[in-house]
């Protein structure tokens, strides 16, 4: 089974220290997270050749993937459809792509997958659209990776003229489909169509990053599975995301006045993408975007973690509990690592992660606990960091594999 990795300008969580690929120039570049589905929004980055050297090099891009899961060999060939253009056919600029293997602890390359390949194919002249240049499949050296490395891509273009006028060349990022094709022409900047590379064999990431996204889950749960809320009827259900999405900064706010003590409110769940069969263990470690109103509520966040089959019902819990620190008054934000009860998912399965507040004051005055979500269309949110500034993430340490494929629909004719 391949690996798709979609060039997406999501922030990358590691940057490497240096440009590894043979580049005359860096400073365009920007570094984002490659991610093994379509990711938006869409976006260009631009370079700039203004130099009299014959096949000057520049690079845009470089893509860094979530850490490799367990140690192995990476062989096989990698191939790619991207979407670039360039200002003038003066340009003559080509596609230049190097690939390696990093180890983010040390900053080293354990070893270069693809060194510095040159297409042949000269990018379209245009201002406004972009065409598919493709990197057929090309042999890879084989290389030897350890738990926690991670795969770079760099894109970007040699420039094969020898004038000093300024020439640029773009290329595109991002989308949420379809994936490029080679024939794809004029496509337009704010086109959903999705650039990507493609190893042929099967890689496995960890950890996973998931995401509290103000987006519509794909499934919705058939029941709150928490068996002591006391309140559910306001609450939210969205999705649980690969990639951070927004709109920014959505907030669900509920409110509590019961005399009962303690009162639990349910204030969302999020619904992740259906998972292949595997166990799911480890710690998971989520950033508690949650605050109360005031301190006189003395509110606990609440979690809940589990295994939802195809059909809405829950298959297991994973994790259950209140977190023994008071919510805060002020929205920064701050972690909270528990440990999962290992548990066999099946294809198709999916996780929710449902998030309330457990009211432990005796009065009935007016008070909320607020769920922050979504994110501000930047990076992910940092300890401290206010709440109203990144993507709300839960980590889940030893990896998800979201690789399951659903059966393909079958035709029955009745033949007479």
């Amino acid at each position: 089974m391949a690996t798709k990795l979609y060039v997406g300008r999501d922030d990358s969580l590691a940057i490497p220290g240096a440009y590894r690929g043979d580049w005359n120039s860096t400073a365009a570049a920007e570094t984002h997270r490659m991610l093994p589905h379509r990711v938006g929004p869409p976006n260009i980055i631009t370079g700039t050749d203004a130099n009299a050297t014959a096949n000057w090099d520049v690079c845009v891009y470089r893509g860094v993937s979530d850490p490799l899961k367990g140690s192995g060999t990476l062989a096989g060939t990698l191939e790619a459809i991207l979407y670039f253009r360039e200002s003038n056919a003066a340009a003559n600029d080509v596609l230049h792509v190097h690939a390696y293997v990093w180890n983010p602890g040390a900053d080293t390359v354990r070893g270069a997958l693809l060194t510095d390949y040159i297409g042949s194919t000269e990018f379209v002249v245009s201002t406004t659209t972009l065409d598919a240049i493709s990197m057929s499949a090309q042999t890879l050296n084989s290389v030897n990776y350890q738990d926690g490395d991670r795969i770079v891509v760099e894109l970007g273009f040699q420039a094969q003229n020898s004038v000093s006028t300024s020439y640029t060349a773009a290329i595109k990022l991002g989308g949420a489909g379809p994936d490029a094709t080679g024939s794809d022409t004029g496509i337009a900047v704010i086109a959903e169509n999705s650039p990507f590379v493609s190893f042929s064999q099967d890689v496995s990431f960890k950890p996973t990053y998931l995401w509290l996204n103000d987006q519509a889950a794909d499934a919705t749960p058939g029941a709150w599975e928490y068996s002591t809320y006391n309140d559910t009827a306001s609450a939210v259900t969205k999705k649980l995301g690969q990639a951070m999405a927004g709109p920014v900064n959505a907030i669900v706010s509920i409110a509590e006045t019961s005399l009962t003590n303690p009162y639990k409110i349910a204030n969302g769940r999020f619904v992740s993408d259906q998972l292949a069969a595997q166990t799911v263990a480890g710690t998971v470690t989520l950033m508690e975007a949650m605050i109360e109103s005031t301190a006189a509520m003395d509110a606990f966040g609440i979690l809940y973690i589990w295994l939802m089959k195809p059909d809405g019902t829950k298959r297991a819990e994973l994790f259950s509990g209140i977190n023994a620190v008071e919510l805060p008054t002020s929205n920064i934000g701050r972690l909270w690592t528990v440990t999962l009860t290992s548990q066999a998912a099946s294809n198709g399965d999916r996780i929710v992660i449902e998030r309330g507040a457990s009211a432990t004051n005796a009065d009935a005055t007016s008070r909320t606990a607020q769920l922050y979500y979504g994110y501000d269309g930047q990076r992910a949110l940092a300890v401290a960091q206010t709440l109203t500034n990144g993507g709300k993430w839960v980590r889940f340490d030893s990896g998800l594999d979201f690789g399951y494929v659903a059966p393909a629909e079958r035709a029955f004719f009745l033949m007479t």
